[in-house]
């Protein structure tokens, strides 16, 4: 690498490479990574982003048809993400999902503060671009908790994995009801500390994510019991306290 230019953000634009050997404009090229190595709990490989996404889909298909569960999940895999989505794009202009889809976009991310390697997959609470709906952020949330409950060993990590933007806004733009799940991934980009390094994950987080996707397939008929049960107690809350908001001395006044 002999010279390297960012934008203002910190984003490479531009880079200039010595080579061996001869290239030709549109040839592609990758770096001199390992293409996979596992170190106890932790994979390395020159390209976890987002073959690790895929992954995760394609396991839980696989489990799911082992159970014999069948309740209209798909798994969609789109091309050109980070030239900004462009498969996503197609899928929704072509209007092959109906309104009523519920949409999770599955991949890995930047491990940003607050969030571990090995702390479970991430509910992303939004990403950069957005903030995901709040249906299907309770209703994680809910699933989440009740596989604790049933499996101590699950962990799960939530925060705004504001590191990028991923598939979910363009469905929640478009009025599809979105949300996402991440795996925290390590050297984002192949971006080490001081140089090149390969991505990073944790198998626990991998394995972690599959089962939470399994539970959701399982529980969606419940989708909307996590936002009706809070309503219900907020509307508890105000049968029991609303009426002193009517007291005579408190009309009109203001806080």
């Amino acid at each position: 690498v002999e010279r390297v230019s960012k934008n203002p953000q910190g984003r490479v634009e531009k880079m200039t490479l010595r080579i061996k050997g001869s290239a030709a404009r549109g040839d592609f090229g990758t770096w001199d990574l390992v293409p996979f190595r596992r170190r106890g709990e932790l994979i390395y490989t020159k390209g976890a982003d987002d073959l690790v996404g895929c992954a995760v889909i394609l396991y839980v298909l696989k489990e799911l048809k082992k159970k014999g569960i069948r309740n209209g999940i798909r798994g969609i895999f789109t091309r050109a993400e980070e030239q900004g989505f462009i498969g996503t794009l197609g899928m929704i202009q072509s209007g092959f999902f109906p309104a009523s889809t519920r949409i999770i976009s599955v991949e890995t991310s930047k491990a940003l503060p607050g969030v571990v390697l090995g702390g479970g997959p991430v509910i992303r609470l939004g990403d950069r671009t957005s903030m995901f709906h709040h249906q299907m952020v309770l209703f994680m949330d809910h699933v989440a908790r009740e596989t604790q409950k049933k499996a101590r060993y699950f962990l799960y990590q939530r925060r705004v994995m504001d590191g990028g933007t991923c598939e979910a806004t363009p469905y929640q733009l478009r009025g599809y009801i979105a949300g996402g799940i991440a795996v925290p991934l390590r050297n984002y980009h192949n971006q080490g500390n001081k140089r090149l390094a390969p991505e990073v994950v944790h198998l626990k987080d991998i394995e972690g994510a599959v089962r939470f996707l399994i539970e959701m397939t399982i529980t969606m008929e419940e989708f909307e019991t996590p936002t009706m049960e809070i309503l219900k107690r907020f509307e508890n809350i105000w049968q029991k306290y609303g009426a002193r908001l009517q007291h005579k001395e408190l009309k009109g006044s203001r806080v």
